[in-house]
């Protein structure tokens, strides 16, 4: 349906609209992989609004689907900015980059409570981003996959 509506959007002259199509299109099939959709931002020619609303609306997507707060219906816990979007928005600003998100997390860790009791919210947080760098670094390839199971689990991979 989006391809025929990008169609008949070209037919009629509306590039703006078309690309934004193209880039809905994107992520409609791959929301998940970071590397096309920032290609997608990168390489289809957008206006500066309507790049800026289809990142945010990307981003708050991706946020729903990641964050081990979401709730459905809408309730959401406290936690409104974590990792994995200091993440994005550093990958999206060159002028924020590397040392903005080192600046992030380091803030974050420092302020984290020293008991899981204490850690609350952040606990899953911090959970996921364990896991996520151990899958980096090991390159999906754990040393220990039972730990990893048993004390960080991954809610999309049945254990």
């Amino acid at each position: 349906l989006m391809q025929f509506y990008q169609q008949t959007a070209r037919g009629l002259r509306k590039p703006g609209v078309a690309n934004a199509l193209a880039v809905q299109q994107v992520a409609i099939a791959q929301w998940f992989n970071w590397s096309a959709m920032f290609d997608a931002f990168a390489e289809i020619p957008l206006s500066k609004s309507t790049h800026q609303t289809l990142f945010k609306s990307w981003q708050k997507y991706v946020d729903r689907r990641s964050n081990p707060h979401e709730r459905g219906y809408g309730e959401r816990t406290t936690v409104q900015s974590w990792w994995a979007l200091w993440l994005m928005e550093s990958i999206a600003d060159p002028q924020k980059g590397i040392p903005w998100f080192q600046q992030q997390i380091t803030e974050w860790l420092t302020h984290l409570p020293t008991t899981r009791h204490q850690l609350g919210e952040n606990y899953e947080m911090l959970q996921l981003l364990t896991r996520d760098l151990t899958e980096v670094q090991s390159q999906g390839k754990s040393q220990y996959p039972r730990f990893y199971q048993v004390v960080i689990p991954n809610p999309d991979k049945p254990t």
